[in-house]
């Protein structure tokens, strides 16, 4: 890499990093690419020639946090999907909760992109792209809930809207954390996620099976 392509890819990961910042604290409407350029000491139009809109900027935080969750899941891990499948999907969603603890500004941004009733990134192209990361982050879900249909652990069903229920519940279970700071609230986030999980699996067993 040359030096000027170095200093490229030095202030790409600054204008990325200050995006997310100012997402995370003061949300989406907050980021403006006016005002993100001259807090990263740009022009406007220097600015564009990194991202030329906003959509491609959500675009690319979203596609990069998708797929760091996805390769925690995958290292994290002890058993593969073949070898226990129910006990990889409850690894998975353990390393997913340890995923969202250490990272509450991924958690943050994540739950305002998919929580808010808005479409936040209208481009389709955009859009899809967002969306073809998180089916690729969920593949290993798909594998591990077709290896239980095969060895007649759950009932037969299509894997991706399985495994994006999962992710989902998940996700909406996470979106209570601040909760947790009350004493009246019942239960531990990270123990209602897997209550929800236990639940799902619970529904989708073949008969005579008892997950949980």
């Amino acid at each position: 890499m040359t030096p000027r392509e170095q200093q490229r890819l030095e202030r790409h990961e600054e204008i990325v990093a200050r995006a997310l910042r100012t997402v995370t604290e003061q949300g989406i409407d907050a980021l403006s690419m006016n005002k993100l350029a001259k807090q990263v000491g740009f022009t406007p139009g220097a600015l564009y020639r990194y991202f030329d809109s906003k959509d491609a900027l959500l675009a690319e935080i979203a596609l990069r946090i998708i797929d760091e969750a996805g390769h925690v899941l995958e290292r994290s891990v002890a058993v593969t999907p073949d070898e226990d499948p129910l006990g990889f999907l409850r690894g998975t969603i353990d390393a997913y909760l340890a995923f969202a603890a250490d990272n509450p500004g991924a958690l943050a941004f994540i739950s305002v992109l998919l929580g808010d009733p808005r479409v936040l990134v209208p481009d389709v192209d955009r859009a899809a792209e967002v969306l073809s990361g998180l089916t690729r982050s969920v593949a290993p879900l798909c594998q591990a809930l077709d290896a239980a249909v095969a060895r007649g652990l759950l009932t037969d069903a299509p894997a991706m809207p399985r495994a994006l229920s999962l992710f989902s519940s998940v996700q909406g279970a996470l979106l209570l954390k601040k909760q947790e700071r009350h004493d009246f609230f019942p239960l531990a986030v990270d123990a209602l996620a897997r209550l929800t999980v236990e639940g799902l699996l619970a529904g989708w067993s073949a008969p005579g099976e008892r997950h949980g």
